[in-house]
């Protein structure tokens, strides 16, 4: 399996990165650093004896590795797992429904827990007098849901690393269901974003919506 050709120009590239070489000198060359993923064919010039293979994914033998073990997890939903280059550990936010609420109407929460390798999870106390692993919010969301959450590398205040995209319900309505935006330092305690809701979802025809910057 051969790279594609490089066709650069006669003149002597200038020192420094390749991404610093600019079009005259690189021309339609392609260079390739590290690993790649031959999803096409776009950095394959030639095929010979060889194919290429979507290969099946297996599950591990030790499923499911996040069971409900705790009497506030009613009953579990999707969520977010991200790996935290600061500490090493995987972390999970995930969505349970209160088992003490109307079954057509249950309470969204979210909950925490954390790993070191993936497969085996761990459900710290962080929740209100450190009895739970469920999440803060200030100020208090009565109901919330499909957490959307990422590690912002590049934010200069450390209250604000990690960053959540969510549902609310402040009302506890369907007609209060909207988006928000909530910011935290350890990926616990959160903080609502001031001009919340940014989405405002209504069952009105002529709903609209309110968008404020997440940074």
């Amino acid at each position: 399996m051969l790279g594609a050709p490089v066709r650069a120009q006669h003149r002597q590239a200038p020192p420094g990165m390749f991404k610093d070489l600019d079009d005259g000198v690189v021309g339609q060359a392609v260079f390739v650093h590290g690993k790649q993923l031959f999803i096409d064919d776009y950095m394959i010039a030639e095929l010979h004896g060889a194919r290429k293979v979507l290969n099946q994914p297996v599950k591990h033998p030790r499923n499911p590795v996040l069971k409900r073990d705790k009497p506030w997890e009613g009953w579990f939903s999707y969520g977010a797992v991200l790996h935290d280059d600061r500490d090493g550990a995987y972390k999970m936010w995930y969505q349970i429904w209160d088992p003490t609420t109307d079954a057509k109407n249950p309470i969204g929460k979210i909950a925490y827990a954390v790993s070191q390798d993936g497969i085996a999870w761990a459900k710290p106390a962080v929740g209100p007098e450190a009895k739970t692993n469920l999440v803060r919010f200030e100020p208090k969301e009565p109901w919330v849901a499909g957490p959307g959450i990422l590690i912002d590398p590049r934010e200069r205040d450390p209250a604000r690393r990690f960053k959540m995209l969510y549902l609310a319900q402040p009302t506890l309505k369907a007609a209060s269901l909207s988006s928000c935006v909530a910011f935290s330092g350890d990926g616990i305690h959160w903080s609502a974003h001031p001009q919340n809701p940014v989405i405002r979802e209504t069952a009105s025809p002529h709903r609209t919506h309110r968008r404020v910057p997440c940074s």
